[in-house]
């Protein structure tokens, strides 16, 4: 891992960024974990490619098949889609994630996807109820237990 890392370091340098595909591509046959394809997913994110970045994760899932089905491989793929405000696509992995992984291994994903449930939940009130200067103040951090309790 340390080498291709330092492969991939040495083409990002020369500002090859097919080349680190085609690096990418052979490292995660080469290894066949969800680390190295969530590497790859956040390398492209991280280049402005959000659609090749979602493919990667989506190529990750029919790929690895069984061996996709692990919680940090389906919490990354489900904060990359909140991050591209596609919730419904979050909403829908981090459902899939908590049917296909045993029960003994989905804390963190039933924990996150609490989270994103109440926060979605939150957003839908604030909207309905054009609360722009209680968003503005959730932004910068300024908001009351009251201020809270008026929407509920």
């Amino acid at each position: 891992m340390i080498f291709i890392a330092a492969y991939i370091k040495f083409e990002f340098q020369k500002g090859d960024l097919s080349r680190i595909r085609d690096i990418y591509r052979r490292f995660v046959v080469s290894e066949q974990t969800p680390e190295s394809w969530i590497k790859w997913a956040k390398f492209e994110e991280k280049q402005g490619e959000i659609v090749k970045a979602r493919q990667v994760y989506e190529s990750a899932i029919e790929y690895l098949g069984e061996s996709a089905n692990d919680e940090s491989f389906f919490i990354s793929f489900a904060k990359f889609e909140e991050r591209c405000k596609e919730f419904e696509r979050a909403r829908t992995i981090y459902k899939y994630s908590l049917d296909h992984i045993p029960k003994h291994q989905v804390s963190d994903i039933a924990k996150d996807f609490c989270r994103w449930m109440w926060l979605t939940f939150f957003f839908f009130v604030i909207r309905r109820k054009n609360c722009t200067k209680l968003l503005f103040n959730l932004k910068n951090n300024m908001v009351t237990e009251r201020a809270l309790r008026t929407l509920f």
